[in-house]
């Protein structure tokens, strides 16, 4: 890729990570509930799930799902029932003594929920479809996409971290963190929709 290809890349997963999504979701959470400094390993950890997705993409997973419809229906309903949990537990949270209780998700763990998020999937391999196209990929065009996509998708999830913990002080009364989760879980909930049906 050459430095005036960089431009549209960054532009574009730069706002396809300002739409809500699971994994932006979720770091918004984590903002609210722990501040941003201690929500940098689960933003670090979206990140690594991120690239290892962009990179399955690029070695050619787009072409093996293309002939294997089947598998692509049991992701999307791995995918789905993902979100359907998440968003149901985010619901029941609220209660003061399991904030205090709880912990931010270490990297593994936030690489692991990215690996489980559909639309993510969606990005990375739409990105190399967008970006990448034609059949021969060289290696130096393989790492700028990886490179540019991830300082461009991390600039868009600490947005959303950042948004999180600006709610921090007005979340410190009980019924006001309820109602947040029970909004974030919502917007998980029409996310798994939006994911099921397209």
């Amino acid at each position: 890729m050459n430095p005036s290809e960089h431009w549209p890349l960054v532009s574009y997963t730069f706002l396809m990570t300002l739409t809500p999504g699971p994994t932006t979701l979720m770091v918004a959470v984590s903002g609210a509930r722990f501040g941003f400094a201690r929500s940098v390993p689960h933003l670090a950890g979206a990140l690594l799930g991120y690239e290892l997705q962009l990179l399955s993409a690029v070695a050619g997973l787009a072409t093996v799902l293309h002939r294997a419809p089947a598998v692509v229906a049991g992701l999307r309903w791995v995918g789905v029932l993902y979100m359907l949990l998440l968003g149901w537990r985010l619901f029941g949270a609220g209660s003061p003594s399991g904030e205090e209780r709880a912990a931010p998700l270490r990297v593994i763990e936030a690489a692991a929920l990215q690996l489980l998020n559909p639309k993510s999937w969606f990005m990375a391999l739409a990105t190399v479809g967008l970006f990448l196209p034609g059949g021969a990929i060289d290696l130096s065009s393989g790492a700028a996409l990886l490179l540019w996509a991830g300082v461009a998708g991390t600039a868009g999830m600490c947005i959303w971290a950042t948004g999180g913990t600006g709610l921090r002080a007005w979340l410190d009364r009980p019924h006001r963190l309820t109602l947040f989760n029970r909004c974030m879980a919502v917007a998980l909930l029409l996310t798994a929709g939006w994911a099921f049906w397209s």
